[in-house]
């Protein structure tokens, strides 16, 4: 094909690229977003345009033009991911613990109505073999008895999982996990009272767990594996299950907003809670199904567990006071 029947095929892509790339680099974030999409495409169309005017030596000023939208459009590209990647580290250094000390009451609220409900029915269960019948049917009970039986090959894993592989259960673990903390959070639109209800319950279903394990004599097995995701399954469990409580209370007490404003308003504050709690259930999950099943000695399993405990107090302690206070 002829250079001028070449630029007259495509002059429009060229076209409508510069104004993409004159719109991003002019600080119009919001129109620029919008052609996100379409830039993508011309972009690529470029990449092929590109190696085709060298391919068949067309004028060096073609060329030159080509490679400077290919320029342009490459730094707006990677700038917009290293913007991404500098959000996503403000947000896990500075935004997310800040939130969650902003809303600690709500936090701290939530996780009382786990662990009271979680420690009663511990000692409860631990001291009476039959009380996780309360909570359990004989079946859930019997495949709980056999994922933590010394004597079963891959303690953690009921009978239909045994095969499973790693990836496999830490899927299965992002899953069930975060399922835990988003009804909690999303419930709260029941007034609260659905909140308050899955995060107390879920304190007597663990509690009867941790008890009539430890009752039975498979704390060898039970505690070294649940210890290293502790800190972070159960603190995600409070900061979920506290983003639920301010939908609830916006729900019943509005103040001068309506109960949608109200509602609304709850939610958007909420939104750092809930994202970080996603995050912190994720790495619960990783460390469930690479770190817990492993042969480590326990000693060393209770060592990871007690530094974790002691990294996410501190991170949600001390995380971006300073740049909060300036």
């Amino acid at each position: 094909m002829k250079q001028a029947l070449f630029e007259q095929a495509n002059a429009s892509d060229w076209d409508a690229l510069e104004k993409m790339l004159a719109a991003a680099e002019s600080g119009k974030p919001d129109e620029a977003r919008q052609q996100l999409p379409r830039f993508a495409e011309h972009y690529r169309r470029l990449v092929r345009q590109h190696a085709l005017a060298v391919d068949r030596q067309y004028s060096l000023g073609l060329i030159n033009r080509l490679q400077s939208l290919l320029q342009r459009s490459h730094d707006q590209l990677y700038r917009r991911h290293d913007r991404l990647a500098l959000r996503i580290v403000r947000f896990v250094a500075f935004g997310f613990p800040s939130a969650v000390r902003e809303h600690a009451r709500y936090f701290w609220i939530a996780t009382l109505l786990f662990y009271l409900p979680a420690i009663m029915m511990g000692f409860w269960s631990f001291n009476d073999s039959q009380a996780i019948h309360s909570v359990m049917s004989a079946e859930d009970i019997s495949r709980l008895e056999y994922m933590y039986d010394p004597t079963n090959e891959q303690v953690g894993r009921d009978a239909d999982r045994q095969s499973s592989t790693d990836f496999e259960m830490l899927g299965f673990y992002v899953w069930n996990n975060t399922g835990i903390g988003f009804r909690a959070f999303a419930s709260g639109m029941l007034f609260g009272a659905g909140t308050v209800f899955i995060t107390s319950y879920n304190g007597i279903v663990i509690g009867s767990v941790a008890g009539h394990l430890s009752g039975l004599g498979y704390t060898d097995t039970f505690w070294p594996f649940v210890s290293g995701h502790a800190a972070f399954e159960l603190t995600a469990i409070g900061v979920s299950a506290g983003a639920g409580l301010m939908l609830g209370t916006a729900l019943l007490m509005p103040g001068r907003r309506r109960r949608v404003e109200a509602l609304r308003h709850a939610a958007g504050r909420a939104v750092p809670l809930i994202t970080g709690a996603a995050m912190m259930f994720f790495a619960a999950a990783l460390v469930e199904a690479f770190w817990s099943p492993s042969e480590m000695p326990d000693a060393t399993k209770y060592t990871v567990a007690a530094i974790l405990w002691v990294f996410v107090i501190l991170y949600l302690t001390l995380s971006g006071r300073g740049r909060r206070a300036a």
